[in-house]
């Protein structure tokens, strides 16, 4: 991650974040700004930002990247990244529209896109993740959401060492086909 220039949140938006040599610099903004609280927002969004989104069809209305963590590592001394494989996790919040959300929250709903074209296959640690995730869950823990309730939680993925994050997506189908699927993208370079 030494030559990540910066992570930042553009199309229909969420959060920023710069990597720098295994370290995160980030900067956050008062949530419910204009550009936080539009419908359909563009542009590039600070870390810890709640962006809303055409309501997707598991009744999501908005979602929040408030981390990003490379190399992150298990209190379990027995779980660790496969040879060759780093752990790279995201601090997410997603939040019901209106009408709630009988499915919840769901981790397969972001992904993280590699220098390398490809995309980080998602893991799963049984044992809390080291650090500030060490007291959050996977996000998606609760089977449904009730109108305006929100889950947060941690996604974590399985990289390649030496490939970088270039993105990190949300993507959700939206119950309108005349607005197409939310797509909310952090860019290298924003």
């Amino acid at each position: 991650l030494a030559g990540l220039a910066g992570i930042a949140l553009t199309l229909t938006g969420c959060t920023t974040a710069a990597v720098t040599s295994g370290s995160v610099v980030t900067t956050t903004t008062a949530a419910g700004s204009a550009a936080a609280s539009a419908a359909t927002p563009k542009g590039t969004y600070p870390v810890g930002a709640t962006v809303k989104v055409p309501v997707t069809i598991s009744g999501i209305d908005s979602v929040t990247l408030t981390q990003v963590y490379p190399n992150i590592s298990s209190s379990n001394q027995y779980e660790s990244p496969d040879p060759g494989t780093t752990w790279f996790a995201a601090d997410v919040t997603e939040c019901a529209g209106p009408k709630g959300s009988n499915t919840g929250a769901n981790p397969y709903d972001f992904a993280v896109l590699l220098s390398n074209g490809s995309t980080g296959q998602r893991a799963i640690a049984s044992g809390p993740l080291v650090g500030p995730l060490s007291t959050l869950n996977s996000v998606g823990g609760t089977n449904s959401l009730s109108p305006g309730q929100c889950d947060r939680g941690c996604v974590l993925w399985s990289i390649p060492t030496g490939v970088t994050p270039k993105a990190v997506q949300f993507s959700g189908t939206t119950e309108s086909f005349s607005e197409g699927n939310s797509v909310v993208k952090w860019v290298e370079g924003g």
